[in-house]
């Protein structure tokens, strides 16, 4: 099992809620993880916070799995990586995320 196996477990991921974020005005043709992320905070806000654990790390045993299933998903969410920013994240911390396109369909 790998590092995020525990929390993506624990996580329920609803592949239409993600085709909504991705297919939402809030987000651009372009965007980052963390923008997916804040869509689909206020998009879905109980079913974020009902996932956020008490203690160290919770950010990023959220924020990990999540990033995780765009990619391993992305064909499916007609997204692809096309590259990865330097970005601050929750806490504050300079941490890499990657940057995703709507893939245009036919």
């Amino acid at each position: 099992m790998g590092i995020w196996s525990r929390e993506i477990i624990a996580m329920t991921m609803d592949i239409e809620k993600f085709k909504r974020v991705i297919n939402s005005k809030k987000l651009s043709a372009i965007f980052c993880s963390q923008d997916f992320i804040k869509v689909y905070r206020d998009m879905f806000e109980e079913d974020y916070t009902k996932n956020m654990s008490v203690g160290k790390g919770s950010f990023r045993k959220l924020h990990g799995p999540i990033a995780s299933y765009l990619r391993r998903k992305e064909k499916v969410l007609g997204i692809r990586k096309v590259d990865e920013k330097p970005n601050e994240n929750v806490k504050g911390n300079m941490t890499k995320c990657a940057l995703w396109e709507k893939v245009k369909k036919n």
